[in-house]
């Protein structure tokens, strides 16, 4: 005999199962997407001229301080050192 709130085997919805699936359903859509923007990376490819750019800007931000400094370094000790 069974209890009267059995359904054999059949589970009743809990409470808050709609709220999993609309979180799971978010988690999918999100992982989805992220997949989406990482396949297109991998096919639109950067070109050289691209890179090139930006190795050139880098090096504008960060090689011209260093040796402009470096020079103005260099004529201070040649002022103070005469």
């Amino acid at each position: 005999m069974t209890a009267p709130d059995q359904d054999h085997g059949v589970e009743a919805p809990r409470e808050g199962a709609e709220d999993d699936r609309r979180e799971d359903d978010a988690l999918v859509a999100a992982v989805r997407a992220k997949a989406d923007r990482m396949a297109r990376a991998r096919r639109d490819k950067r070109s050289v001229w691209v890179v090139l750019a930006h190795a050139g800007a880098i090096g504008w931000q960060f090689i011209l301080p260093f040796v402009g400094f470096t020079l103005i370094g260099h004529g201070i000790s040649q002022i103070v050192d005469s």
